[in-house]
């Protein structure tokens, strides 16, 4: 999972709107998961009936790291055993048929992904952020362990804290996941997910403690082996370091560590991870350049993050496919464009995910870097013509109105 900045993934499965459809594969093609969409009481029931848990999506078409989910996870043949075991359902949040189950399970980051319990109507697990096929399985396992329940040991631990998580008692889940994290062997198979579940309640939620975050992150990064939840560990590591004022004596102590390691995730060997997780982490390094007023350092960051959407953009199959490409990111995360004025002055465009207090908001986009901070030969299908944006005080952009425009030159957006 990618840090929503911190807050965190082939073929194109569309969405559809008619709450009687099912994403699934072509006729031809049974080895993928098949989805009811948009009818929840329909899902619980079969839930029920079936005696399965039921698994939520809960995405936006506004979402890129939700529609990257569609097109390069949720596909994939490696999870189609899995749809005998549990019901899959997908809500779009922006249809007001939802409106129920949206309020029945409040939502603070999209996407976000639910395991029910479909009896007493529980969730049991929730994962805020992408997921690559990998950790969406040990994912769904965990989830199917709480529901079945007879876990022993730091399992049983874990799936407690999953559940209160699910439930919205983050600190409790702090409470318990500590404890597990402090307790289990060394070899534990899910001690990584279990950081990474720690992590995402440190960082996020009106309980949140970016200083315990960063130093879990710095701790269990020795422990821990090199590999895609590595590579989000250091990232919520050094997110949650740099939310934290300069004025805090530790934070220049872990700060540099943090942004090392995030650094080895990005280099060889080559990690196996989600598009929006290896952004995720340029977002992060990006950061840490510009806290350290290394402009550089941060032009050069920028230039090798531009260089990888770029590389995402031109091999993605489709649309859904290039999301990780594109500037959507949930609450914290950050991702980058390079635009032109009309004027003719150019800006590096930093879009942030405000806080989303409704079903309706969307993120929205600044100019935030001058156009020096990144190297004079940006490839000309990287720029975006936005005739009404002032590169010194710049007009906000809905995220949706300038990705739509990605990779399409000489194409007008409106400012």
């Amino acid at each position: 999972m990618r840090p929503l900045l911190l807050l965190s993934l082939l073929p194109l499965v569309a969405c559809v709107s008619s709450s009687a459809t099912v994403r699934q594969s072509p006729a031809t093609d049974a080895r993928q998961l098949t989805f009811i969409h948009d009818d929840y009481p329909r899902a619980l029931a079969e839930a029920r009936e079936t005696g399965r848990p039921l698994f939520i999506d809960f995405w936006a078409p506004w979402c890129h790291t939700c529609r990257s989910m569609n097109a390069n996870v949720f596909p994939d043949a490696r999870l189609a055993p899995l749809g005998e075991r549990f019901v899959f359902l997908s809500v779009d949040t922006e249809k007001p048929e939802n409106a129920a189950v949206v309020e029945r399970f409040p939502l603070s980051a999209w996407p976000t992904l639910l395991v029910v319990e479909p009896q007493e109507e529980r969730a049991v697990l929730r994962w805020l952020g992408s997921a690559t096929v990998e950790q969406l399985g040990a994912l769904l396992e965990d989830g199917a362990r709480a529901v079945k329940g007879g876990a022993e040991g730091a399992d049983a631990l874990l799936a407690r804290a999953d559940r209160l998580y699910a439930e919205g008692d983050a600190q409790g889940a702090v409470t318990l996941l500590a404890q597990v994290l402090a307790e289990a062997p060394a070899d534990w198979s899910r001690r990584s997910r279990a950081v990474e579940s720690s992590l995402m309640a440190l960082a996020l939620g009106k309980d949140a403690d970016p200083e315990a975050c960063a130093r879990l992150a710095v701790t269990e990064l020795e422990r821990l082996p090199r590999s895609a939840s590595w590579a989000n560990v250091s990232a919520w590591g050094l997110g949650c370091a740099l939310e934290v004022p300069d004025s805090a004596e530790w934070r220049a102590h872990i700060v540099g560590p943090l942004e090392t390691r995030v650094k080895e995730a990005l280099g060889e060997p080559r990690i196996d991870m989600a598009g929006d997780d290896r952004s995720g982490l340029y977002a992060v390094w990006l950061g840490a350049r510009q806290a350290a007023k290394d402009e550089p350092g941060a032009r050069a960051v920028a230039m090798e993050w531009l260089t990888f959407l770029e590389r995402v953009r031109a091999e993605a199959p489709n649309a859904d496919a290039r999301a990780p490409a594109r500037p959507a990111l949930k609450r914290l995360q950050v991702q980058q464009l390079v635009v032109r004025a009309g004027t003719g002055a150019e800006a590096a465009v930093h879009v942030e995910h405000e806080r989303l207090r409704g079903l309706r908001e969307r993120p929205r986009a600044v100019a935030v870097l001058p156009r020096s901070s990144l190297d004079a030969q940006v490839p000309e299908h990287a720029v975006l013509r936005v005739p009404r944006l002032e590169a010194q005080q710049p007009a906000a952009l809905r995220v949706a109105d300038v990705a739509d425009h990605l990779g399409e030159p000489g194409r007008q957006a409106e400012g």
